[in-house]
């Protein structure tokens, strides 16, 4: 079985919280928002909008992080148990 070094579950994640970070820092960075002006109605959705792309990127990479170590704990006991297994017959 090939295993991957990186998923593209993992990767599509990550692109997505850098998108996040910069619909977040985007406003500040190409000078939409004056510097010292309450925010406009584009930079909160900006802010808005980034903040849920971060919230679903981080859960969904915790979520693949967690499954993933279920299935090797998983695929770990059941090495053991069919290991238990042989050495009884044997």
């Amino acid at each position: 079985m090939k295993t991957r070094l990186l998923s593209p579950g993992i990767i599509t994640l990550v692109l997505t919280l850098a998108a996040g970070i910069w619909m977040i820092i985007a406003p500040a960075a190409l000078n939409t928002q004056p510097r010292g002006a309450h925010w406009t109605h584009a930079t909160i959705n900006d802010v808005v909008v980034g903040g849920v792309l971060i919230a679903a990127s981080l859960i969904g990479i915790a979520l693949h992080i967690g499954l993933g170590l279920r299935a090797l704990i998983q695929a770990a006991e059941l090495e053991a148990s069919e290991a238990d297994s042989t050495a009884a017959t044997a």
